[in-house]
């Protein structure tokens, strides 16, 4: 698993602080207006954006997908390259892509993920309908 800040797989916070923090973040989220959208920057990808002025904090899922689509593939088409290797290509890669190039692969991202959805609920239903019978 691959998390864009750079967190690795298995660190878990082992301070208590980290779980007040922790808690202060999800009431965050809880008061304040959060939602998703694409942020435009002529130079920049940008994750996330807080709006001190409304209190908003905006989401960039479509970079995050792309993100963690690009590092993934990369395991599936190299699954011998190290983490590390992983973790450098997708960097290397994430900072060619322009906001189109992001927009691209996350409707693909999105395309893909309903129709996985939709061929899994279809064999959930049919497994259903055949113990039914027997």
């Amino acid at each position: 698993m691959w998390h864009p800040a750079g967190g690795q797989r298995g660190r878990r916070p082992s301070v208590d602080g980290s779980r007040r923090l922790l808690t202060q973040i999800h009431d965050a989220v809880i008061d304040g207006r959060v939602s998703e959208g694409f942020i435009e920057h002529p130079t920049l990808h940008v994750y996330g954006d807080y709006d001190p002025a409304t209190d908003h904090i905006t989401i960039n899922l479509p970079l995050l997908r792309a993100c963690v689509i690009v590092h993934e593939a990369l395991h599936r088409l190299y699954p011998r390259w190290s983490e590390t290797t992983v973790r450098r290509r997708t960097t290397q890669l994430m900072l060619r892509l322009t906001d189109d190039d992001v927009r691209t692969l996350d409707a693909r991202v999105v395309a893909a993920t309903a129709a996985t959805t939709r061929k899994r609920r279809a064999r959930v239903r049919g497994t259903a309908r055949s113990s039914r019978r027997g």
